[in-house]
Formats: C-alpha cells, sequence, structure tokens
C-alpha cells in the first residue's frame, strides 16, 4: 500500500516539471523603446537633471523586474540608455548632466 501523501507529491512534482517546461520555452521580450520611456521617467521623477549612470542604473532594474532575474543579453542596458538618451534628452552644457526635454 502506498503512503497517504504519495499521489499529491507525484501531482506536485508533475505540474512543477510542466511549468519549468512552459518557463524555459517562452522568453520574456523586452521593448527597448518601452524600456528606455520608462526608465527616463522613473529617473526624471527622482531627479530633474541626472547622469548616464543614474539612467544605468534605472534600465538594470527595469530589467531584473522584466525578465524576473534571468540573464539577458549582453549590453541590452546600455541600448536601454542610449535609447533613453537619444530620444528623450537634451545637452546641458559642459557638466555631465542632462535634463530631458519632458518639463
Amino acid at each position: 500500500m502506498a503512503p497517504r501523501g504519495l499521489p499529491s507529491r507525484v501531482a506536485g512534482t508533475a505540474r512543477l516539471a510542466g511549468a519549468s517546461a512552459i518557463w524555459a520555452r517562452v522568453r520574456p521580450v523586452v521593448d527597448i523603446a518601452l524600456a528606455a520611456a520608462e526608465t527616463i521617467a522613473v529617473v526624471y521623477v527622482m531627479r530633474g537633471a541626472f547622469a548616464r549612470h543614474h539612467l544605468l542604473a534605472e534600465a538594470r532594474r527595469h530589467l531584473s523586474y522584466v525578465l524576473r532575474g534571468r540573464p539577458h543579453q549582453t549590453g541590452l542596458d546600455d541600448q536601454i540608455v542610449q535609447a533613453a538618451i537619444d530620444g528623450y534628452t537634451r545637452p546641458a552644457g559642459r557638466g555631465r548632466m542632462m535634463p530631458t526635454g519632458l518639463s
């Protein structure tokens, strides 16, 4: 006679294996334009003028949230930062700080 909890353990193991197989086949997609817009919005709310490293930190936070801690292709965070700089900032003189064109 089988132990009482055995069928539920087998079902739980099968459910876990099925979920793992599905997550392995479904890869989260990162939309660089959307990530750039979200990154610049968060940094703009927190700071009026900011440097590239502020954008880079927020882009990495965005990636860790979207990808749920999974590894991503090298340089994806830099692509997001460059898209944010190209699309949403303007030069602020000699300094390294960049204000947005949102105000």
